[in-house]
């Protein structure tokens, strides 16, 4: 057990049931009682954030969240299949804990897997990805507006904007916490 007013970002805790991480936190005295720490917790399961208040003597439930390399195998159904590449131990993990992710997910390449009770709850993707365009239309001569772009499907089946210029099979770099074009590959 920790005091909500001691947790600093980046900590695990067990809040209503659900792994968290506690992704900011802020105190205040105002005057009378005692001091106030304001946490915001995101869990790792949801992915939804919550903002709580408590005393800074209240107590909360640490907890130890592992990271472990996993290489993406292939999707099957609403799961994704994943492989410790230490212990060769496969994962088959739902669709909601991967959420967004399953548009960056490309087979053969590894990802962080977060652990906790033996169960992936979350999942780490690079700040940027590298993917293939796999259908586009062609840019039209003439039609040469500063930023114009065109939609793009890439390999994952994921719809990202793109400038004129870019043609069907190039490699391309998207940032996975926006899902916008970076540059060419």
């Amino acid at each position: 057990m920790t005091k909500a007013g001691n947790l600093p970002k980046g900590k695990y805790v067990l809040y209503r049931g659900e792994p968290r991480e506690v992704v900011k936190r802020t105190k205040a005295h105002h005057g009378r009682g005692s001091a106030q720490a304001r946490l915001w917790l995101k869990s790792l399961i949801s992915g939804n954030t919550i903002q709580e208040g408590f005393t800074v003597d209240e107590e909360l439930e640490e907890i130890d969240i592992s990271f472990r390399s996993g290489q993406y195998l292939y999707k099957q159904g609403e799961s994704y299949i994943f492989m410790d590449q230490e212990t060769y131990h496969q994962y088959e993990v739902d669709k909601k804990v991967i959420g967004n992710a399953g548009n960056y997910l490309i087979e053969g390449e590894k990802y962080q897997l977060g652990i906790y009770d033996d169960e992936v709850i979350s999942i780490r993707l690079p700040q940027k990805v590298v993917l293939e365009i796999k259908e586009t239309a062609a840019g039209v001569k003439g039609n040469t507006v500063s930023g114009a772009t065109k939609p793009a499907v890439v390999e994952t089946g994921l719809t990202v904007k793109v400038p004129l210029f870019i043609k069907q099979g190039e490699k391309i770099i998207v940032n996975t916490d926006s899902g916008e074009y970076v540059s060419r590959a």
